[in-house]
């Protein structure tokens, strides 16, 4: 069949289908080997990632053309019938865990990210509800992987449509495991501090990760996007302030409630970093005046003594001294936390009650 969208030319139905198969039972073989060590998987694309890159990817174009399309002959072998296995379907999810299996080592990385025409189809995979989940499931897993290269961070937070597609599979996907995968691809972007500032700046972004860390029934997209957030926190002080007035407020409160009584540990702990990484001089009075901050901050501060409670009496020592010096007056909340030499007190107005955390 002629095509320029095809990567079967000039054969008659017949011989498309054993090529077809053919395609199929190698990508499987390949998939299976591909699952040795990472020095082994390197070593195959040291040798053979040139020639292998631009065939897979033409395999999954052609794919997901047919499945646009949906038009033209489905060659379908009577085995396959009878277990409901689609050609095509097989290409797709067996092509795309190869990549998920590259994608596990760090030498890879870059040049994968950096080949031309894989990050675009990476993002149309995941994007595409209707695809088979496993090949989604791959697509956005090894978007997540090429996201922990800090060479690749930038290109991709650039990438045309990528986050957005991100955005979309995050706040719509049917599945959990999908909207998690995008959660963590994200989280791994905002770790650079390049990308801090323009992710902050997209709404829909902020409110994504806190929809995710407030809602989510998987305990590892909670972590992501906890996560996320306090990598956006450590950013410049206009963009902390931005984070901090989002929709009226709503990260702020959410975050103080986090640190307070989340049921997960890492969750309580990665709030107070956010509140810690918000902490600044353009933040202090709308932060001293919420509402049970300070007293959060100083439950958090004289804990257990771990690396959150050190955290805490930092953000408690900073925001008591830009609101001190700004001259700004707490109203709303009966602690007011000063630094004394290498510790942080806490005098409660009116009484004679201290608490004293150890020096940090």
């Amino acid at each position: 069949r002629e095509g320029k969208d095809s990567i079967i030319e000039n054969v008659d139905d017949s011989s498309e289908s054993e090529i077809v198969e053919e395609i199929q039972q190698t990508l499987t073989v390949l998939e299976m080997l591909y699952r040795c060590t990472t020095t082994q998987l390197s070593n195959s694309f040291e040798k053979i990632g040139k020639e292998l890159l631009p065939l897979l990817l033409s395999m999954l174009e052609d794919c997901i053309h047919k499945h646009e399309r949906r038009d033209g002959p489905v060659f379908i072998t009577s085995d396959q019938y009878s277990k409901g296995l689609d050609p095509n379907n097989v290409i797709m999810t067996k092509g795309t865990k190869i990549m998920a299996h590259l994608a596990r080592t760090t030498q890879c990385l870059v040049p994968l990210a950096n080949h031309r025409g894989f990050l675009s189809i990476l993002r149309r995979i995941s994007v595409t509800a209707t695809l088979p989940d496993k090949s989604r499931f791959s697509a956005l897993w090894t978007l997540g992987n090429l996201g922990c290269d800090a060479d690749n961070m930038i290109m991709m937070a650039n990438h045309p449509g990528l986050l957005d597609s991100l955005l979309e599979v995050a706040d719509r996907d049917r599945s959990p495991e999908a909207r998690c995968h995008a959660v963590k691809a994200m989280m791994n972007l905002a770790w650079r501090p390049e990308n801090k500032t323009p992710m902050s700046e997209i709404p829909r972004l902020l409110s994504s990760m806190l929809r995710m860390l407030l809602y989510s029934g998987i305990v590892q997209a909670r972590r992501h996007a906890a996560s996320c957030l306090r990598f956006l926190a450590s950013a410049p002080p206009k963009t902390k302030l931005r984070i901090v007035l989002h929709d009226n407020g709503s990260i702020l409160s959410s975050v103080v409630n986090a640190a307070s009584s989340d049921k997960d540990r890492y969750v309580r702990d990665c709030a107070t970093g956010i509140l810690s990484n918000l902490s600044c001089k353009e933040t202090s009075k709308v932060m001293g005046e919420h509402p049970g901050l300070f007293d959060i901050l100083a439950k958090v501060a004289v804990g257990d003594g771990g690396k959150a409670s050190k955290i805490a009496a930092a953000a408690l020592c900073s925001l008591s001294e830009h609101i001190q010096s700004a001259n700004t007056k707490v109203l709303s909340n009966p602690l007011t936390p000063r630094k004394i030499d290498k510790g942080v007190v806490l005098v409660r107005s009116g009484g004679s009650s201290q608490i004293q955390s150890d020096g940090i």
